[in-house]
């Protein structure tokens, strides 16, 4: 018998495609969604995760808001994750 436990994390409600992946394909982790000022999810109060897609990865870079966002996440959170 497996036991299956529930992870709750906090999604940015800007990030809809990722709110209905968690939906469709990962039902036991449950979030909730707000806007969120640094980070896209958060984990716990030390893990915060900042997702990139292509395009915004390259685009972030060469406007530099990518080394930006990377400091403010590690400010915030002692385990930030790009």
């Amino acid at each position: 018998m497996s036991k299956t436990s529930t992870l709750h994390i906090i999604v940015d409600n800007r990030e809809r495609k990722l709110m209905a992946l968690l939906k469709e394909k990962h039902p036991n982790i449950k979030f909730e969604a707000k806007q969120l000022d640094i980070a896209d999810i958060v984990i716990t109060e030390d893990v915060a995760i900042e997702r990139k897609e292509g395009f915004d990865f390259v685009s972030s870079i060469m406007d530099n808001r990518l080394f930006e966002q990377c400091f403010r996440l590690k400010e915030t959170y002692s385990t930030a994750i790009l």
